[in-house]
């Protein structure tokens, strides 16, 4: 019987009463709270400390740790990890873009998860990013439909690059994937890596996912465990907030 890894999808979206933003600050550490006074828009002071209040919350449940308590490094290629003591070798990843927030927690193996908000994007712009064998299917379609083939194509990479640790340290143009066009609403779709240079990578064992949260964004996922292992990939929505009903008079 084949080995089984869990990875966990955590969803929010980046909105919440005032009262409720304020209270979570308390989980931010001073560096964060430095990096939340720098935003000149207060939109974007909340939705810095939803992402970071949250992500140390549910990493907390899986370490048992205390949110502020939790500790963070990074590697190499500026790639966000935690620090210390980690017996349960908890692996995650974050993204966040158009006011929604996706956090990917495993055990034990890398993860790379990337989130973009469906917009215009030229045609130029598209040449450019991609490679002729990712582009030239995606300019073939009707003008409507090349915007989510296009991010389709670019989480896609964006995940394989987070989650080998490099980010856009690398160059997208050092391999190919190859990505449904068309994916169903929530749907998990797999995709392939045709083409890797580094032999390192080719060599391992990747999956690949392209996914659609909302009719607004475009999502994948992407990790590489050990061959023969079955990915069960679990999506976990985190509501938001209510308003407190006003207080009668």
């Amino acid at each position: 019987m084949s080995n089984a890894l869990n990875i966990d999808l955590w969803f929010r979206r980046l909105d919440a009463p005032g009262a409720h933003i304020v209270r979570w600050q308390r989980h931010l550490n001073d560096a964060e709270l430095a990096r939340m006074a720098k935003f000149v828009f207060e939109r974007d002071r909340a939705r810095f400390t939803i992402c970071r209040s949250r992500m140390r919350r549910i990493l907390g449940q899986y370490t048992g740790t205390n949110p502020g308590d939790i500790a963070f490094a990074t590697t190499g290629r500026d790639k966000p990890v935690l620090a210390g003591a980690n017996p349960r070798a908890i692996a995650f990843n974050l993204t966040h873009t158009g006011g929604l927030a996706c956090l990917a927690v495993t055990h034990g193996e890398a993860v790379g998860v990337d989130l973009e908000l469906i917009r215009d994007v030229r045609e130029d712009f598209i040449v450019y990013a991609l490679n002729p064998p990712e582009h030239a299917p995606v300019l073939a379609l009707d003008p409507a439909a090349r915007e989510p083939a296009f991010y389709r194509y670019w989480t896609a990479k964006e995940a394989f690059l987070k989650a080998t640790g490099t980010g856009l340290w690398r160059s997208l143009k050092t391999f190919d994937a190859d990505v449904p066009l068309k994916t169903a609403p929530h749907a998990f779709a797999p995709c392939a890596l045709p083409r890797i240079d580094d032999p390192a990578e080719r060599a391992r064992n990747w999956h690949l996912y392209t996914f659609t949260p909302t009719p607004e964004h475009v999502g994948a996922l992407a990790c590489a465990p050990p061959p023969g292992t079955a990915l069960n990939i679990r999506t976990r929505w985190i509501a938001t907030p209510a308003a407190a009903a006003p207080r009668a008079q």
